[in-house]
């Protein structure tokens, strides 16, 4: 632009310079006035020559061909000045000379020519930008372009904390390895637990056949003597109800109590004790209570509900139950007796568990209370419960020991054989009494 602008300046100058002596003839003048190579014509290639010599560049090689700074036209030409009024400085073809100033067209030619140039020179000057302009337009065309530069930064910074976030996602997934290795472990847990749960309903089921079978040889024997004297079993009670500490509570989950049956009989009845206080649990009480015998297993894996304390014995199978229902508020305080929906067989010095549980829908807890036995050591692993509620209802198969606890309510409770179940025959079955532990 700068260069442009002088360039402009330039051309106007010898512009004006060309225009300084005015003349009226379109006859060539000196070059005092104009005809600056000397070719008897003022012209274009003048006004050139004069910008570049306003410029300082040389005079070209094919006007200056040797380079002195004088057109070769102009070298070895006269010019005579002096000439009167109405003269005028003309070529004559072979030097300059005063002579008449002639009018005509080629002067008008001339002067059309000289006010183009002017004109466009104008034009130059007034379509000319400032350094200001420039900088104004450049600005104009950077700043959106700075904006679209920040916004893509934005967009960049956010595009990296996704990545970022992704990586450290990636970084803290597992490797297969790892994958392979938990499904391989909880594989092999599952197996275990499959396994577990097999040995304890194959034992189930075999204490239950045994049980079947001793019952089977028991009719057996009494069908074989139906003279056989009548006698009763020894009855089982764990202590005196006298020596019983204050109530506990006990809920609608199954409570059972070890014990080893005194004698090889049948038994029959079965008795509780509960708090005979001034108990509203107890003395309205509308719902359901069962009793029950199960028979004994070892667990297939050993059972710590508390830390070394093994559970050594666990219930297996029900042999049999009695199911107490008060459908309204009923006083059930003191003693409260069962008779078994057909007779338990027991095997003298076996360990068998008496199981307890109630249902009482005159409290939001469903419970009653009972006496317990405080001294009764939990850790022995003598009386567990489930540690789910069963409504009043007794399994027919105990829970497995992963679902037991150690319990603390050592309740009272007494099992006997009041008589003989009768048989087709008239016999009754016979009992025998086993040591006493």
């Amino acid at each position: 632009f700068i260069m442009l602008r002088t360039i402009t300046r330039a051309f106007t100058i010898a512009v004006l310079a060309l225009l300084a002596p005015t003349a009226a003839s379109a006859a060539v003048l000196s070059p005092l006035t104009g005809d600056v190579n000397c070719d008897g014509k003022v012209d274009i290639t003048d006004v050139q020559q004069v910008i570049k010599g306003a410029l300082g560049f040389p005079l070209d090689a094919t006007l200056d061909a040797d380079q002195d700074s004088v057109p070769d036209p102009c070298q070895g030409l006269e010019f005579s000045g002096g000439c009167e009024g109405g003269q005028i400085i003309k070529w004559t073809g072979s030097f300059w000379a005063c002579a008449e100033d002639e009018t005509g067209a080629v002067a008008d030619e001339t002067a059309n020519q000289i006010a183009e140039l002017l004109d466009k020179v104008q034009a130059l000057e007034a379509n000319q930008l400032s350094t200001e302009d420039v900088e104004d337009a450049i600005a104009g065309a950077i700043t959106p372009l700075q904006a679209q530069l920040a916004e893509l930064q934005t967009t960049l910074l956010g595009l990296k904390g996704k990545v970022a976030i992704l990586e450290d996602t990636v970084s803290n997934l597992p490797t297969t390895a790892e994958l392979a290795g938990a499904i391989a472990a909880a594989t092999n847990a599952l197996t275990t637990a499959m396994a577990n749960v097999t040995n304890l309903v194959e034992t189930s089921v075999a204490s239950l056949q045994a049980q079947v079978d001793q019952n089977a040889n028991s009719l057996a024997s009494i069908e074989s003597t139906p003279s056989a004297p009548v006698s009763e079993v020894t009855a089982y009670e764990p202590w005196n109800a006298s020596i019983l500490l204050s109530p506990i509570s006990i809920y609608d989950k199954v409570y059972f109590l070890s014990f080893q049956a005194p004698s090889t009989g049948f038994y029959t009845n079965a008795t509780i004790k509960t708090a005979t206080g001034p108990y509203n649990h107890n003395a309205e009480f509308a719902g359901q209570v069962s009793v029950g015998i199960y028979g004994s297993a070892t667990p297939a894996v050993p059972v710590e509900p508390l830390s070394n304390y093994p559970i050594q014995h666990i219930p297996s199978v029900k042999l049999g139950e009695s199911v107490l229902v008060h459908a309204t508020p009923t006083d059930i305080r003191g003693y409260v007796d069962f008779t078994f929906d057909t007779p338990v067989h027991l095997q003298a010095n076996e360990r068998y568990w008496f199981a307890l549980t109630v249902h009482n829908e005159q409290n939001s807890s469903h419970k009653i209370l009972m006496n317990f036995h405080a001294d009764y050591n939990v850790v022995n692993g003598d009386v567990l419960e489930a540690m789910d509620s069963t409504w009043g209802e007794l399994p027919e198969v105990a829970p497995d020991g992963n679902l037991m606890s150690f319990s603390e309510r050592a309740v009272w409770f007494r099992i006997s054989g009041q008589s003989a179940p009768a048989i087709s025959n008239g016999g009754l079955p016979s009992s025998s009494r086993g040591p006493q532990r």
